[in-house]
């Protein structure tokens, strides 16, 4: 009967482990992913920069003062 609860608890041990051991890998791949993803923003992020991105909220807001100008010359007119 010893060797009964000696195998039983031999296989939950087993069942645990490898449970326990699948839920590390998975919080592996999710740790991965999501440094993936910031390294994948921030390559972006950069890139963007480098093909004139970085100053567009400022040409569109040049762009709407000389719009803005343009029209009250108009106006004076």
């Amino acid at each position: 009967m010893d060797y009964l609860y000696l195998g039983i608890y031999f296989t939950l041990g087993v069942i645990a482990g490898w449970v326990i051991g699948q839920w590390k890998k998975n919080e592996h791949k999710i740790k991965m992913a999501e440094q993936t993803r910031k390294e994948g923003y921030k390559q972006g992020r950069d890139e963007g920069r480098a093909d004139g991105w970085s100053d567009g909220w400022n040409h569109a807001l040049n762009d709407m003062s000389n719009w803005c100008k343009n029209q009250a010359r108009k106006s004076k007119k």
